[in-house]
């Protein structure tokens, strides 16, 4: 007999995209600009 338990569709929690995760934790989190926190990680910035 197993242990193991069975995952249902229920149990399965959707992927977070990594930029909603900037968005919340730098971001908003820290009070700068998209601009600002590329630059200071080294990515260039968006174009607008």
């Amino acid at each position: 007999m197993s242990n193991l338990a069975t995952t249902t569709e229920s149990d399965v929690v959707e992927p977070i995209h990594p930029g909603e995760v900037l968005m919340a934790d730098f971001i908003k989190g820290f009070g700068i600009t998209q601009n600002r926190l590329a630059v200071s990680i080294g990515v260039p910035p968006r174009r607008t």
